[in-house]
C-alpha cells in the first residue's frame, strides 16, 4: 500500500512555551523549524506517553523515514533522553537502528529514524512457526556483532531483550538492536575505572527477566552484563520460555535465581538442542562477569561460527509452541 504524505496538524511542533533545549551543546542538531523546509509528513504510525511517531519523507532524495516527536513538557526524563540521542547520534552499524537527524524546537524534539517494518524477533518466529538452530546463530551473531561494536565504543546498551531486537523490514532477516533510553557511555579513564582498565556503571535497570546478577547484587558492572541478557534471550529462543522463572513468590524467585545462576535445562524442551547450543548459553549465562563470555569470544564459538557438527536442524517446533505462551504473557504483564 502506498504511503499517504498528506501533512497533518503539526502545529504543537512549534508551541510557544519555553523550555530548555534538551539537545543544549549536542553537534548536528538543527532547529525544528527546518524539519518542514526538508521533509514531507505523512501517517502516524504510533503513539506513545510523551510521543508521536509519523512516517515521513526527505524531499531531496525521497527517502522514507520515522519521525518521532517528543513533547518535552510531558518528558520527565530529559537527561535520560539526552543520553540516549547522545549514544545514537555516536553509533552507526548495519545492526543498530539509525538515528539520521535531530531537530529541536522550544517544547518538541524531531528524531528523524531510520524506519524498521519487520517487527520484534520472537513475534516473527512465532508468525512464520518453523526456524531451526542454524538460523536462530544467525541471529545472535547479527545481535552480537552490534554488541562487539557497542563495546568497542564503550557503550553498554542495558536492556537487551527481545522487544529491543527488530527486523528491518516483514521479509527481511536483518536484526537491528533498538532503544537506547538506558545505554550508558562509560569512561574508561576517569574514576569508576575497573580494576582491568575497563569503566563500570552502577545504577540499577534493566528488565526482570534478563538482568545480570551483579545489577541485583549492587555491584558496579561493566559490558558484561548485555552478554548476560543475551544468554538469556538465546536460551529463550531455543526453548520458548527463559531460564529463570516466578514461584509462589513471584518476582523475587526469579531475582534469586538469577543471583545464584541456576540454570537448568529441563527435559523435554532441550532434548533435541545441541550440546554446543547449551555451552555457549552455559558462558553467556556465567555468574562471575570475569568469566562469563565477551561478546568478541561468542563469536569465536562454534555453534556461531556455523561449524556443521554444531547444530542440530531439527525444527525448535517446541520452542514455538511455548514462545506462543511467553509472548502472550509479556504482553500482559
Amino acid at each position: 500500500m502506498a504511503a499517504h504524505f498528506s501533512a497533518p496538524p503539526l502545529s504543537a511542533f512549534f508551541r510557544k512555551e519555553e523550555d530548555h533545549l534538551v539537545t543544549q551543546g549536542l553537534a548536528d542538531v538543527h532547529s525544528a523549524a527546518m524539519f518542514h523546509s526538508l521533509y514531507e509528513v505523512g501517517e502516524i504510525l504510533g503513539r506513545g506517553a510523551v510521543s508521536m511517531v509519523y512516517l515521513c519523507r526527505k524531499k531531496s532524495t525521497q527517502e522514507v523515514y520515522a519521525v518521532k516527536v517528543i513533547n518535552k513538557a510531558l518528558c520527565v526524563k530529559k537527561n535520560s533522553l539526552r543520553d540516549e540521542i547522545t549514544v545514537l547520534l555516536r553509533v552507526k552499524h548495519p545492526h543498530i537502528i539509525s538515528l539520521e537527524e535531530v531537530y529541536e524546537s522550544d517544547n518538541d524534539l524531531l528524531l528523524v529514524m531510520e524506519r524498521v517494518t519487520g517487527g520484534e524477533l520472537f513475534d516473527r518466529i512465532v508468525r512464520v512457526g518453523v526456524y531451526s538452530e542454524r538460523q536462530a546463530a544467525q541471529i545472535v551473531a547479527n545481535v552480537l556483532q552490534a554488541l562487539e561494536y557497542l563495546h568497542s565504543c564503550n557503550i553498554i546498551h542495558r536492556d537487551i531483550k527481545p522487544e529491543n531486537i527488530l527486523l528491518a523490514s516483514h521479509n527481511s532477516a536483518d536484526i537491528k538492536i533498538s532503544d537506547f533510553g538506558i545505554a550508558k557511555i562509560l569512561d574508561p579513564e576517569g574514576d569508576d575505572a575497573g580494576s582491568r582498565g575497563r569503566g563500570r556503571a552502577y545504577t540499577s535497570c534493566g528488565t526482570d527477566y534478563y538482568v545480570a546478577p551483579e545489577v541485583l547484587k549492587g555491584e558496579g558492572y561493566d559490558s558484561k552484563v548485555d552478554l548476560w541478557s543475551l544468554g538469556v534471550v538465546v536460551y529463550i529462543m531455543l526453548c520458548g520460555f527463559p531460564p529463570f522463572v516466578e514461584d509462589e513468590t513471584g518476582l523475587e524467585a526469579v531475582y534469586r535465581k538469577i543471583r545464584a545462576g541456576a540454570l537448568e535445562f529441563p527435559h523435554p524442551y532441550w532434548t533435541n538442542v545441541s550440546s554446543a547450543a547449551k555451552h555457549l548459553i552455559r558462558n553467556l549465562l556465567n555468574v562471575t562477569p570475569h568469566d562469563r563470555y565477551s561478546a568478541t569470544m561468542a563469536l569465536e564459538h562454534p555453534w556461531i561460527k556455523g561449524q556443521s557438527d554444531a547444530y542440530n536442524d531439527k525444527p525448535l517446533s517446541s520452542a514455538i509452541h511455548e514462545m506462543r505462551r511467553f509472548n502472550q504473557k509479556r504482553r500482559f504483564t
